[in-house]
């Protein structure tokens, strides 16, 4: 009993010493060991605009528009990535194809009419009826950038704590935006620039921040419907990107098999 005791022992310490050495060995592709995946904080700036066109039974024509800066309220993003390493730098440093997409939810509160009175002086409209839901835009886009990385995520290697990575590029996205009364959908390109802050322990995590600019046409919409119950009245809409912030999390679940070189392992 004491020699199959023994025997079972020792199979078991090579049965984990061999996962301890497979797991040593492991060597993903590079993409997979950058791909990324996180959560975060969005915000937008539009232009809201809204005219209203009318003309009274004595004949006399109404042309009058609001306008205001609005902001989103209550943005969510999501996103989901990866890099390719194309060309080392320097000693801890590289450029990489950058590659992610987006979802964004923002929440607007612009005001909603509920009415219309006709004045000597225009059109007058009425908020006095509050609304618990002025719109929302859901925005989703695929990003392409260029990435100089510094660091653990650059040289993907363990003998590296921190890193950061500096980037622009691209970033088409469609647009679908709903309101009380209207509702559109769009497409758009902005340029964007963004800076990410890292550590790695277990795995790699890192706080992205993302600034896209350039406009976005979120709703440009006429409705010839007798608006507010007015015949021949027309009224038009118009919410207009002027750039969006995104504040984010990212998690690199795959960085734990990052390769980890010494002074006489330097590969």
């Amino acid at each position: 009993m004491r020699f199959i005791g023994t025997r079972l022992l020792c199979c078991i310490a090579l049965v984990f010493g061999s996962v301890s050495v497979g797991q040593a060995q492991v060597n993903l592709p590079g993409f997979l060991q950058n791909f990324e995946i996180g959560y975060g904080y969005s915000l937008t700036w539009a232009d809201y605009a809204k005219t209203f066109r009318a003309v009274d039974v004595n004949g006399k024509g109404y042309d009058t528009t609001v306008t205001k800066n609005v902001k989103s309220v209550g943005g969510f993003s999501y996103q989901v990535g990866t890099s390719i390493n194309l060309k080392r730098l320097g000693e801890k440093s590289q450029l990489a194809l950058g590659i992610m997409g987006g979802y964004n939810i923002y929440g607007w509160d612009f005001g909603v009419a509920n009415n219309v009175r006709l004045s000597d002086t225009g059109a007058i409209f009425d908020y006095s009826q509050g609304t618990t839901f002025d719109g929302i835009t859901m925005n989703a886009g695929m990003a392409l950038s260029a990435d100089f990385k510094f660091g653990a995520e650059a040289m993907m290697d363990k003998q590296y704590r921190l890193s950061w990575i500096g980037g622009f590029g691209i970033l088409p996205s469609i647009n679908l935006t709903s309101s009380i009364d209207d509702a559109q959908m769009s497409f758009g390109v902005q340029p964007f620039v963004k800076s990410e802050f890292g550590i790695r322990g277990p795995i790699a995590a890192k706080i992205r921040l993302l600034y896209a600019f350039g406009k976005l046409d979120y709703l440009s919409l006429t409705d010839r419907n007798n608006v507010f119950g007015i015949p021949g009245a027309e009224n038009d809409t118009k919410l207009t990107g002027k750039g969006n912030f995104t504040v984010s999390i990212i998690l690199l679940p795959f960085s734990w098999a990052y390769k980890h070189s010494q002074w006489y392992n330097s590969y």
